[in-house]
């Protein structure tokens, strides 16, 4: 047997999946909060295009696959908030009681579940979608690709969180982003 490597560029569109609107999207103003705050997580170019083609790859199969398993959940698309901005979150989640879904694939670990502060960033997109809809539960269905670091053994995890934000946590998240939207002149 002869096995032969063989360079093969690999062009990855991953807006190609999703066409967006025009116009202002709430995640261009977490991301600018987020490369502001913590810069040398967050800015240094685009992420890794394989990674995001995962991440793409996962959000549908597990969609296709709650339905499937008789969950009732629905991707609501596009909504625009009262200011004009866009936001999709993944999934409107009806078994029981109401809340939204984010989908999420990550490398990081999933030792602390999502409470530790390298998770706010989701926290800070989930409370502005659930500030916009008037719905402050959100379920998070998050694909550990790396585990627990610390386990050694490699597998990827899945676990799902249902996270109930309050009042008070929406608006200062909403106020902290319109304040910072501002600033940088994207309002």
């Amino acid at each position: 047997m002869k096995i032969t490597p063989v360079d093969q560029p690999l062009e990855i569109d991953a807006a190609a999946p999703a066409v967006r609107s025009a116009g202002l999207h709430v995640s261009e103003i977490y991301g600018s909060l987020f490369e502001a705050l913590e810069p040398d997580r967050f800015t240094g170019g685009e992420p890794h295009q394989i990674l995001v083609a995962i991440g793409l790859a996962w959000e549908q199969w597990l969609e296709r696959t709650l339905i499937a398993m008789g969950e009732c959940v629905a991707r609501p698309g596009e909504l625009v908030s009262p200011e004009g901005i866009i936001y999709s979150p993944d999934l409107h989640v009806l078994n029981g009681q109401e809340r939204l879904g984010e989908i999420k694939s990550t490398c990081l670990s999933s030792r602390e579940g999502i409470t530790g502060p390298k998770f706010d960033k989701y926290h800070c997109q989930a409370k502005i979608y659930c500030h916009w809809t008037e719905i402050p539960r959100m379920r998070f269905y998050v694909l550990f690709l790396r585990a627990d670091y610390r386990k050694g053994d490699g597998f990827p995890e899945f676990h799902v969180y249902d996270v109930e934000y309050t009042a008070f946590e929406l608006q200062e998240n909403y106020d902290m982003l319109m304040n910072h939207a501002r600033q940088k002149g994207l309002l």
